[in-house]
């Protein structure tokens, strides 16, 4: 069945979660190794997380995880139009012009743009209202970021077809449970497709940045404490100084001691500090391991993040071994997806006969 227009699923007014992804034409490996031949494109690994550092930096849409494989990539992103409504015309204005800038400075960066372009802007009002909108859209976001891939790629090939498949796809997380299943699915992509091995740092996931950072964090405080934990979680410290996706967001929101709102960012790295999962990263890891089904302690004994998400584990494998196949436009319980209304008709959603015999059994 043919996927509802992208107005009817996603709406830059309201503060969604959402999994984007692309594929590459003809699934030809233009971000990885081929494996025939032995070429390799890994290092444009880097050029997509420059550009959504870019990209999230002056956005009001918060990236929650990512991974980069050989043919493909997947976001999770939230978007915030409740940050854009509290941004001065001028604000918008110079973070709208931010995210189309392709040229750098001698430091590398993506140059800012002009005070006459940011003038010109705040003085056609009507245009000025577009660009508040698509600050938290993720079309916006998707064009800037496949567009600057593909037209890099070609000139790198000196090559002049799609890069891309098509247009992304998208699919809403409704509820809790999608969020949290679909950002499992996102860390363990590389690990089942055998192009990781569980767990290390790298620069392909948000999970090697997490771990990164959480050892990083955890040398601050106690080094033996950290040496201890890297062992149990069998993380490998020689990485722990590897490059970092600025754009990120905090994982674990605390509900009842953080900050109630937006939590606007001050870093200038990100439109918010608010996290998006109620468990810490440690509890998430132990999710993730049982999960893939190795080093459980207690093997009848189900994680804690699983228990709080009240999903049954049976359910729950089936959801993060095959969510691209089960969801469409929108993902969750089989109770949340008939409650939720298309943005323009209102009108429900189909759901996919798969996700209606998994979610129900």
């Amino acid at each position: 069945m043919a996927r509802d227009p992208r107005s009817e699923v996603l709406d830059p007014h309201q503060v969604e979660a959402v999994h984007l992804y692309n594929r590459t034409i003809d699934g030809l490996f233009l971000m990885g190794q081929n494996p025939e031949t032995g070429e390799d494109f890994s290092y444009r690994h880097g050029w997509i997380i420059d550009k959504m550092n870019q990209l999230f930096a002056h956005m009001c849409v918060e990236l929650l995880t990512y991974g980069i494989l050989s043919n493909h990539y997947h976001i999770n992103v939230r978007t915030r139009p409740d940050i854009v409504a509290g941004l001065s015309d001028r604000e918008v204005a110079e973070r709208w012009l931010n995210t189309l800038s392709k040229k750098r400075d001698k430091d590398g960066k993506f140059k800012g743009p002009t005070e006459k372009a940011i003038e010109r802007l705040m003085a056609d009002a009507e245009k000025l209202e577009k660009c508040r909108t698509e600050l938290s859209s993720c079309s916006h976001l998707m064009k800037q970021l496949n567009q600057y891939i593909a037209q890099r790629a070609n000139r790198e090939d000196e090559h002049r077809g799609s890069f891309w498949a098509g247009r992304y796809g998208s699919t809403r997380l409704v509820d809790d449970a999608a969020l949290l299943s679909c950002t499992v699915y996102i860390d363990l992509n590389r690990i089942r497709a055998g192009l990781d091995q569980p767990f290390e740092q790298h620069d392909s996931t948000a999970l090697g940045h997490r771990i990164t950072d959480f050892l990083r964090q955890e040398y601050e405080l106690d080094q033996v404490e950290a040496e201890a934990k890297a062992r149990r979680h069998r993380f490998k410290l020689e990485g722990r100084r590897a490059q970092r996706c600025e754009a990120l967001a905090e994982m674990q929101i605390d509900e009842g001691g953080d900050a109630v709102g937006s939590m606007r960012s001050d870093s200038g790295k990100r439109c918010s500090d608010k996290g998006f999962l109620p468990i810490s990263f440690e509890r998430y890891i132990e999710l993730l391991k049982w999960t893939l089904g190795i080093n459980q302690e207690g093997a009848d004994e189900l994680p804690a993040a699983l228990r709080f998400s009240n999903v049954p584990s049976k359910i729950w494998l089936r959801m993060t071994n095959r969510f691209g196949e089960l969801f469409g436009n929108i993902a969750g319980s089989l109770d949340s997806m008939a409650d939720e209304r298309k943005h323009v008709s209102g009108d429900g959603y189909y759901i996919r006969k798969q996700a209606r015999l998994v979610l129900r059994t």
